[in-house]
């Protein structure tokens, strides 16, 4: 993990094996913004996409998302908090936003969705239409196709002011 002054992102390193994320370098200063990006992270580092020139995958950055808000459990009790209040102001990434309700829409039709997803096919970026389809089958196409879809999502993420 390093810091970058455009963070956080998944970089792949020079040999074309090796994987690893940087985040922003005011995450150096600032706990709640380490905390969010590393767990965010995380997640990109289940199945890195290397062609996110058109943005990341709607599905991938939902659970990102999600994940960092409610899968880490860190020491400061107003973390969760800080980051709800953060993504319903006006000031919150509307993409992430877009994401993450499209991610909770998922699940609440079939809570094991990603689960079932990974077991056909292990990449976000690969998944299909059909197979998103087969494990949730209530969803409605709009649905599926904004969870496939890709979009720019960086905006300057998190910012404490305490």
């Amino acid at each position: 993990m390093k810091a970058a002054d455009h963070g956080p992102h998944v970089r792949f390193h020079l040999d074309g094996v090796g994987v690893g994320f940087e985040l922003d370098r005011d995450a150096l200063k600032d706990q709640h913004l380490a905390h969010y990006q590393v767990a965010h992270e995380v997640i990109h580092m289940l199945a890195p996409d290397r062609d996110t020139t058109d943005g990341g995958i709607m599905l991938e950055e939902g659970l990102a998302t999600h994940f960092s808000i409610y899968g880490s459990d860190f020491e400061n009790p107003g973390y969760r908090q800080t980051l709800l209040n953060w993504y319903q102001t006006s000031d919150g990434p509307q993409n992430y936003r877009d994401a993450l309700a499209a991610y909770e829409s998922l699940i609440a039709l079939e809570p094991n969705a990603i689960v079932l997803l990974r077991e056909k096919e292990p990449n976000f970026y690969a998944m299909t239409f059909d197979q998103v389809k087969s494990v949730a089958p209530k969803g409605d196409d709009e649905l599926i196709k904004l969870l496939l879809s890709r979009r720019k999502m960086h905006a300057k993420a998190l910012k404490q002011n305490e």
